[in-house]
C-alpha cells in the first residue's frame, strides 16, 4: 500500500486543479481578467483533467490492494507444492 500513496496523492493533486480550471471555465472563481474566466473552452479542459486524476487515483488503490495480494497467495501455494512432493 506504500507505493499507492504518492499516485494517490498525485491523483488528488491534478483533479483538484480540474475542478479549479471547470470553476474557472464556470465563472465562479479566479480574477475577470484571466484568459480562463468565463471560456466554455477550459470548462470542458477542467472536467478533462479531473476525469484523469481520477483514473490515476484508481491506478494508486487497484493495483496495490490487487496484485499484492494474488502474488502472495500464488507463492503460499507454491511453497506447499514443494513440501508436497
Amino acid at each position: 500500500m506504500r507505493i499507492g500513496i504518492p499516485i494517490i496523492g498525485c491523483g488528488i493533486v491534478i483533479s483538484a486543479f480540474g475542478i479549479i480550471f471547470f470553476l474557472q471555465g464556470n465563472s465562479v472563481v479566479g480574477p475577470t481578467s484571466s484568459f480562463m474566466y468565463s471560456n466554455p473552452k477550459w470548462i470542458v479542459n477542467g472536467l478533462l483533467v479531473a476525469a484523469g486524476g481520477i483514473a490515476v487515483i484508481a491506478v494508486g488503490i487497484w493495483p496495490v490492494s490487487d496484485f499484492s495480494k494474488k502474488n502472495r497467495v500464488s507463492s503460499y501455494f507454491q511453497k506447499w507444492y514443494i513440501i508436497v512432493l
